[in-house]
């Protein structure tokens, strides 16, 4: 299984009221031929914070392998980590978009496993998790487009590994039979931790009880 690793920083935004401050590190990528070429990008800027995987290769089926249609199935997995950067703000749940297509027999699972980690890497205890089947039964087609949320149980929580797991398989037909997919978004939703709230909370209290006192 070839398997690649990189590692990447984006910094956000800096306003609280935006809750965008995040660092994404230490991706993993495996999966042979289905994980040749994977690109991460993160957001530039502008109130998005997320991570977007870009896999060109990410295919089986009717044009796939050498000699074409050799390639039947496959597996692909992609791991990142990400940790919030903006002061008392803190991860609750991820959103979780997948994009790709299936065609004849064509059919994609997809699972991810989220995990809160500490500061060294070490796992803690799963956060969530989330998976998924597409096929020509429940996904008319040919495109697929999914939009989920992984929440966290109502925890807050400073670290974060995603692992996403993805099985494609297009058994050969007389139809046109492909499993594809193209893209895999992550955006991680931040909020003020619970005591950073409730100390705005006392002194929106105090202003308050100050303008009173002086009319």
């Amino acid at each position: 299984m070839n398997k690649i690793v990189l590692t990447a920083a984006l910094v956000v935004g800096a306003s609280i009221a935006s809750a965008q401050n995040v660092q994404f590190y230490n991706y993993i990528f495996s999966g042979g031929p289905l994980s040749v070429g994977i690109t991460a990008s993160v957001a530039s800027g502008g109130t998005a914070n997320a991570i977007t995987f870009s896999t060109p290769n990410a295919h089986v089926g009717d044009n796939s392998g050498a000699p074409p249609g050799s390639l039947r199935f496959g597996s692909l997995s992609i791991q990142y980590d990400a940790k919030s950067l903006a002061g008392n703000m803190y991860a609750n749940e991820v959103g979780v978009n997948l994009g790709g297509l299936i065609l004849g027999s064509g059919e994609i699972y997809f699972r991810e496993d989220v995990f809160e980690i500490d500061s060294m890497g070490n796992e803690i205890q799963l956060l969530g998790s989330k998976s998924v089947t597409f096929n020509s039964q429940n996904n008319p087609g040919p495109n697929v487009t999914w939009n989920s949320t992984i929440t966290f149980g109502g925890r807050q929580v400073r670290y974060i590994r995603a692992k996403k797991y993805m099985d494609l398989v297009a058994i050969d037909t007389q139809a046109l039979d492909i499993s594809r997919v193209g893209f895999l978004n992550q955006s991680p939703h931040l909020v003020p931790e619970p005591g950073t709230m409730a100390a705005l909370g006392l002194g929106i209290a105090a202003m308050l009880r100050r303008k009173r006192s002086k009319k």
